[in-house]
């Protein structure tokens, strides 16, 4: 009852114990107490309460099918009622014009209870994996989420296999905003009138980039009260596995304030996951990639560019987005639920379904053959003849006899 009355007390567009998560209703209708949308997800937005961003939709995305004329807005539409009806297509290409982290996507089809369908990954650096190992997890009838093993950055995706006639939606994740609403301060803070301008104005869903719309945070431009660097700190309520992060810098003046800033991402011991050192640029919009899959507690923004005005770094931050999800082994919006014990670290985000493996008999491929980048510092074995080095690819060979076993041999 506690929790209902404070969420029902959440402005509109925001839902959550702490009206931290934002809603995503299509044509920005209102969601209820528990972030239920009335129809479906606003365009961009899908999964548990419209709370993943979409990247089968982004700006910078292309869908392409070997029926070559032939429409995948079908694909697109967030209707699962409208399917492929062309009994041609036997692939669909997604090409984006940067690249993306990969993490999971969602299949919807006329039956997704045995589908039989091959992705082919062609990574930043132009390599191409196709015998990768699909994990599957059944939401619903029409439902399956998808995860393989890449841990790298990627431009294009194409889908192939018997069970393409039967597709009715996609969408790959970008992962969830997770800054939102959470914890923030900063080494002073910048006051106009009556006006602060505080941290948490970083996080608070608004991307305007105009100052003077008051949605931006900065910090003091009073040399007793500075600090050097000038710096912006983000703290999550709970550990997230960070995958992109973007920042909104101040658009109508003072854009080269942002130039060469630092950033640095801290678990919860307060040591260094990742660390980021911007060249000498301005951008209104810098989007990063984050390859180091370790739980990220806190991140740090730092300004170290003296300001030609005040000469000491100032910092302003418009908005702060970072994409993400729970770490290994919890599930659910604010990832304080465990998956099951059948599939702790390995359980679909929203219902805790336990992954599965896929469909394996995959052209140009032997059957029951894989790909998987391996962190092979972390492979335990008894055989101490088996000594790799650590991120090489590797070919996986699956064998089914009366339990499974596993070959790894160097490609």
């Amino acid at each position: 009852m506690r929790l209902n009355f404070l969420a029902s007390q959440c402005p509109d567009g925001w839902f959550g114990s702490k009206c931290q998560f934002m809603c995503h209703c299509n044509k920005n209708s209102k969601c209820d107490i528990e972030g239920q949308c009335p129809t479906k997800c606003n365009a961009g937005w899908f999964g548990q309460k419209c709370q993943y961003e979409d990247l089968a939709t982004v700006n910078d995305v292309q869908i392409s099918s070997s029926a070559g004329t032939s429409s995948t807005s079908w694909l697109t539409d967030r209707d699962v009622t409208t399917c492929n009806e062309d009994p041609s297509l036997n692939s669909i290409t997604v090409q984006w014009d940067r690249p993306y982290p990969f993490t999971w996507l969602r299949i919807q089809a006329k039956n997704a209870s045995n589908l039989q369908l091959n992705f082919v990954f062609t990574t930043t650096l132009n390599k191409s994996y196709s015998c990768i190992h699909q994990l599957v997890a059944n939401v619903d009838t029409a439902t399956a989420d998808y995860r393989f093993g890449i841990n790298e950055t990627v431009i294009q995706m194409t889908v192939t296999g018997p069970s393409i006639h039967i597709l009715c939606s996609l969408y790959i994740s970008g992962g969830r905003n997770v800054a939102l609403k959470q914890t923030t301060e900063q080494t002073g803070t910048y006051s106009e009138g009556n006006v602060l301008y505080r941290a948490s104005l970083a996080v608070d869903g608004n991307t305007n980039s105009f100052f003077y719309n008051n949605t931006c945070s900065h910090t003091t431009d009073k040399l007793a009260q500075s600090v050097y660097p000038a710096s912006w700190t983000l703290t999550l309520d709970t550990v997230r596995l960070i995958n992109r992060i973007t920042i909104y810098n101040r658009a109508d003046s003072f854009s080269y304030r942002l130039s060469r800033f630092k950033l640095e991402t801290l678990d919860t011991n307060n040591h260094t996951v990742w660390t980021y050192d911007d060249p000498a640029r301005v951008l209104l919009v810098y989007a990063l990639n984050i390859m180091q899959q370790k739980p990220v507690k806190t991140i740090r923004i730092s300004a170290t560019l003296n300001d030609s005005y005040s000469h000491f770094p100032i910092l302003t931050l418009c908005e702060v987005l970072v994409f993400g999800d729970c770490e290994l082994g919890t599930r659910g919006l604010s990832c304080v639920n465990p998956c099951p014990v059948e599939c702790r670290n390995s359980c679909q985000q929203d219902k805790g379904t336990c992954y599965e493996d896929g469909y394996l008999d995959i052209p140009g491929c032997k059957t029951g053959e894989f790909k998987i980048i391996l962190d092979v510092a972390k492979l335990k074995t008894t055989n101490s003849e088996l000594a790799f080095a650590p991120e090489e690819e590797f070919t996986v060979q699956l064998i089914l006899w009366t339990r499974l076993k596993y070959l790894v041999m160097r490609k």
